[in-house]
């Protein structure tokens, strides 16, 4: 058997060029049109669909998925791959069972996930109205009048965690007769095709009203420009070098995106508990850091998802997942939320930028 290929970036690439079969069939999440490699030396399934993109399955989570995929809600675990997949070029869930081995082709460009604590994770179906009239916004800013109608497609729906037309229909009527947005649904079965989504169906077409862009304006934090960066800033001397470059990336991306990032340490007076929570309190979103598995960070990103305040998780490559080492293992909770490894600044400028677009959206004007 060949060993795995590398790509030009340096990352692994998955090569199933032994004991393999190819085919098509429904994706074991979605149910949407997918084609799959079985490599049964490697005991896996790799998935690529039209709405989750490519990920992987082990044989145990594949038979999981035929069992139960009708008993339980997959949302999460659809949300997760879809975010996997549009916001990183070389990055794939690979989705594992209690028990089993990791891939034994596990590269750079993997992130492991439990079906089963991510399907069990519960869904605030609170966050939905706020959620679509968000999407609504940020693809009506691509459009010189905001009250332009913009299409909302079934791959949009997924990630809000929203899995049948039905309940999407149900937020946009309430939204409607609250004066929010205005709708239509596709008199027919709309599919597009593209290279960002294969095959994707519009499920509605959507307008903002000025009182759903006042509604907006008037959320908490949605108008801010400030980024709250929780992070570790005792670093050693040698590392002191690494921690500088990692600033100077993320002040850059969240500056080409519109945004100003706040450096608690750099200037600040009186209690800095005071001032952390007052700065998040005041944050468009927060960048945590997870470098050395800073325990602060956990807390200031708590709190900031507590708040309903966007969190982007990133790391250096190698912190992770080392056994031997509590400052590079990261807390179970931790790892099953997408995260940025970063190794290099350009690689984290292009990744950090993406994801900021994907989110939160770039700063009106």
């Amino acid at each position: 058997m060949k060993s795995p290929a590398k790509s030009d970036n340096g990352f692994r690439s998955i090569e199933m060029n032994s004991a393999i079969f190819d085919g098509t069939g429904a994706c074991p999440f979605c149910k949407l049109e997918s084609k799959f490699k079985n490599d049964s030396r490697r005991q896996v399934y790799e998935y690529t669909c039209s709405a989750c993109g490519t990920y992987v399955l082990s044989y145990a989570s594949y038979l999981y998925l035929q069992d139960n995929a009708d008993k339980i809600n997959l949302a999460n675990c659809i949300a997760e791959n879809i975010e996997s997949n549009i916001e990183y070029e070389d990055i794939r869930c690979a989705w594992l069972m209690d028990g089993d081995p990791k891939p034994n082709f596990a590269h750079k460009g993997l992130i492991i996930k439990s079906i089963r604590d991510i399907q069990s994770k519960p869904i605030n179906h609170a966050e939905k109205l706020l959620g679509i009239l968000r999407l609504i916004a940020l693809k009506a800013r691509e459009n010189s009048n905001p009250f332009d109608d913009v299409e909302l497609y079934t791959i949009d729906l997924f990630r809000l965690r929203i899995l049948h037309s039905s309940e999407l229909y149900s937020w946009l009527s309430q939204m409607a007769f609250d004066g929010l947005l205005t709708y239509t649904q596709p008199e027919a079965h709309e599919v597009i095709y593209n290279t960002e989504m294969p095959q994707t169906s519009i499920e509605a077409r959507a307008k903002l009203t000025p009182r759903g862009w006042a509604h907006l304006s008037g959320v908490k934090a949605t108008d801010s420009r400030k980024v709250f960066v929780a992070m570790k800033f005792n670093w050693t001397d040698t590392e002191r070098e690494i921690q500088i470059k990692f600033l100077e990336t993320v002040k850059s991306a969240c500056r080409n995106c519109g945004y100003q990032a706040d450096i608690v340490t750099e200037d600040h007076e009186g209690p800095i508990l005071d001032k952390i929570i007052a700065s998040i309190k005041e944050a468009r979103f927060v960048i945590a850091d997870f470098t050395y598995n800073n325990r602060g960070v956990y807390f200031e990103a708590g709190y900031a998802r507590a708040l309903g305040i966007p969190v982007i998780h990133t790391v250096m490559y190698g912190d992770t997942e080392d056994p031997k080492d509590d400052n590079k293992h990261l807390h179970f909770d931790v790892r099953q939320i997408n995260y940025l490894e970063w190794d290099s600044s350009t690689r984290l400028r292009e990744r950090l930028e993406s994801r900021i677009r994907a989110i939160v959206g770039p700063v009106a004007g």
